[in-house]
């Protein structure tokens, strides 16, 4: 593989690890404009390792084969009792530990519309003298759930192993919302296009406002940006930061090792 390839994959590991350690350390919702920033940055960033995926898996064939990423599928019983719904579903496999000084205080969910009855969770664990915060799975289902069926959620992630291309292209986020005619669309949206599109959205490839508007991918994208989060960070924070996070664990070690030989 050329030098100048191997060199941007060095480079790109390092920007990644500032803005990852640098959004990490985002707290709490008087600095909403910081982890703006944050995010914006981060997504920009993983949206150069999706510009460089060819490089990035032939880099993986070389120095590191049979690396495989952690991924999601659904059991057949949490497919078939959200099916009628409008929900949300954003695993997070084997979890995020984010930095979170409010341990102690309320974890809020934030929802589109309090015009249904619905069902959120989060399979999280609280360490209040690191403070620390691990999260795994997100789900904003728009039905009342009882303790049956809130536990087929629970159960209802399956972990995938996939290399870097299938990673990329395999689903982040499930989506299922009624349409402007009142048609239940069902839609899923990969971690490449999520990726892009919060880049997209942020300003991370254009300023704000500028960005391409009449994609569905954006308007997939932008709905749960602005509609899904939880202790003031929208849903794709904790998503980005698990993309971030699975990279560095791969890429880190490998790097170090390069650099030193």
């Amino acid at each position: 593989m050329e030098k100048q390839k191997i060199d941007n994959i060095i480079v790109y590991t390092k920007r990644l690890k500032k803005h990852f350690d640098y959004s990490k350390q985002i707290y709490d919702e008087n600095e909403l404009i910081d982890l703006k920033v944050s995010l914006i940055d981060l997504a920009h960033t993983l949206r150069n390792w999706v510009d460089m995926k060819m490089d990035v898996q032939k880099f993986l064939e070389e120095y590191a084969p049979g690396t495989r990423f952690n991924s999601q599928d659904y059991t057949g019983s949490l497919k078939k009792l959200i099916r009628p719904y409008n929900y949300v579903i954003a695993p997070i496999p084997l979890g995020l530990t984010i930095n979170h000084k409010t341990v102690d205080g309320k974890l809020d969910f934030m929802l589109p519309t309090d015009n249904f009855d619905y069902a959120t969770g989060v399979q999280c664990k609280i360490n209040k003298e690191s403070s620390e915060l691990s999260v795994r799975n997100f789900w904003f289902v728009y039905k009342h759930f009882d303790n049956s069926q809130m536990n087929i959620m629970f159960k209802g992630f399956i972990l995938k192993k996939l290399n870097f291309l299938e990673w990329l292209g395999a689903e982040a986020v499930k989506i299922a919302k009624l349409n402007n005619s009142g048609v239940m669309e069902r839609n899923s949206i990969s971690r490449e296009t999520l990726i892009k599109r919060v880049s997209n959205i942020l300003g991370g490839s254009h300023p704000e406002g500028l960005e391409v508007k009449h994609t569905l991918d954006n308007e997939h994208v932008r709905y749960i940006l602005e509609h899904s989060s939880f202790i003031n960070r929208p849903l794709p924070y904790f998503i980005l930061m698990k993309f971030a996070s699975d990279l560095l664990d791969v890429f880190t070690p490998i790097c170090e090792k390069l650099q030193q030989s």
